[in-house]
């Protein structure tokens, strides 16, 4: 109800938007934008939906989604759907078995993570997992994020 209660009146305006979501967050946003599809009539777009360590890319969360959810179609009012996973991102992962997204972008870098076992192990889950969204993280901010939103 909280994203589609900021996200519907901006649809309804007929604003073009960008979402960027991440983890759990994946999960709502794609529940929430194909609930809105439904209710029909919003001139809004979203130029640019961003999955950002998608939960969505789990098969336990995959089977939790609403049952008409499930054909992992991708929203109308969506234009381009862009999925992101760091290397040693547990949670995230690909869409593109499932959902139809537009492009993904793997095996990021995660940016400010250490290797695990002297350089040759996983990464930490928890610092890859919050890597996107790090100041010094060019690649996602600007090569990715930037340069869709920018087109």
């Amino acid at each position: 109800d909280r994203f589609t209660g900021v996200v519907r009146p901006l649809l309804m305006a007929g604003a073009t938007i960008n979402i960027i979501c991440h983890s759990w967050g994946t999960v709502v946003t794609y529940e929430g934008l194909r609930e809105l599809e439904r209710e029909g009539n919003l001139p809004g777009r979203v130029a640019n939906l961003f999955t950002v360590g998608a939960a969505l890319s789990m098969p336990p969360v995959r089977g939790s989604l609403r049952a008409t959810n499930r054909d992992g179609r991708r929203p109308a009012m969506v234009e381009r759907w862009i999925n992101l996973d760091a290397q040693g991102d547990l949670v995230g992962g690909t869409l593109a078995d499932l959902f139809a997204v537009d492009v993904e972008k793997l095996e990021l870098a995660p940016t400010g993570c250490q290797r695990n076992l002297g350089g040759f192990g996983w990464y930490n889950l928890g610092c890859a997992h919050g890597s996107y969204f790090r100041a010094d993280n060019v690649t996602v901010n600007r090569q990715i994020f930037a340069q869709f939103i920018n087109t």
